[in-house]
C-alpha cells in the first residue's frame, strides 16, 4: 500500500528507463533563415520548451569541395 492508502501490485512507473536514463530522446530541429525572422519565431518557441535548450547561432554554408557557396 502506498502512502496514501491506494494499494498496487508491482513496480511502481518511473519515467526513467533502463540504468536510471530516461525514456525520451533527445530531439533536434533545424530552422535555416534570416536572424530577423528567426528571433520572431524563437519568441513564440521559447515559452513552449521545457527542459530544453534554444540556441541561435550564425552558419556559414559550404559547398561538397569545403568552399564557400556562392548562391
Amino acid at each position: 500500500m502506498d502512502r496514501d492508502g491506494r494499494l498496487w501490485c508491482g513496480r511502481p512507473s518511473s519515467p526513467q528507463g533502463l540504468f536510471g536514463v530516461a525514456n525520451e530522446k533527445p530531439i533536434l530541429i533545424v530552422a535555416i533563415d534570416t536572424e530577423e525572422k528567426l528571433r520572431a519565431a524563437a519568441s513564440s518557441i521559447v515559452p513552449m520548451v521545457k527542459g530544453g535548450l534554444v540556441l541561435l547561432q550564425d552558419a556559414e554554408l559550404l559547398n561538397e569541395d569545403g568552399q564557400q557557396d556562392r548562391s
